[in-house]
């Protein structure tokens, strides 16, 4: 009964209601729908079949559905691309390094302490 070109209507779903036509069966529970729905892959048993057919072969383009759409006097659901806008890229601001004061040299009393107590030995 779920064949390709079989038209249907969605029963469930944000697409309820609406006429589609079966472009391709994926397995045993999914089928591939466009038509007045968005061409998307969709269980089974949120269709309700019809009689009516489609002359379509598998996998049609959707400008081949909108045409044997637009023979029957049908509406079809055409989306274009949605385009981004693009974002200004974020660039940080360089944080001016602070400049070290040089190191002195070592003091008697440090070297004494960097070398190792003779007791020890």
């Amino acid at each position: 009964m779920m064949e390709v070109g079989r038209v249907c209507t969605k029963v469930a779903g944000r697409d309820a209601g609406a006429r589609c036509v079966i472009v391709d069966v994926i397995d045993a529970h999914y089928v591939l729908v466009d038509g007045a729905t968005r061409r998307r892959k969709c269980n089974m048993i949120h269709l309700e079949p019809s009689q009516e057919m489609l002359d379509l072969k598998k996998g049609a383009s959707h400008e081949i559905v909108v045409e044997a759409f637009e023979k029957r006097g049908w509406p079809v659901m055409s989306t274009k691309p949605h385009e981004t806008p693009k974002r200004p890229v974020h660039v940080r601001k360089a944080k001016p390094k602070a400049e070290k004061p040089a190191k002195a040299a070592p003091t008697e009393v440090e070297k004494s302490k960097a070398e190792p107590n003779e007791m020890t030995k």
